[in-house]
């Protein structure tokens, strides 16, 4: 399991979560605990292999 370094920011009635370590994994949740699990998502799709269809 790899680890990554991520950043939290609450605006607002958000939190707003993102890592530099995958560029493009940013997301936000109405909680700490779903932006956190949201990310987790956002990391995920982001790492998955592309089928191209080729």
């Amino acid at each position: 399991m790899r680890k990554y370094q991520v950043n939290f920011l609450h605006r607002g009635e958000w939190w707003v979560a993102w890592t530099d370590d995958v560029p493009g994994a940013l997301t936000q949740g109405k909680t700490l605990n779903e932006a956190r699990e949201n990310l987790k998502d956002a990391i995920s799709l982001m790492l998955e292999p592309v089928d191209n269809g080729q």
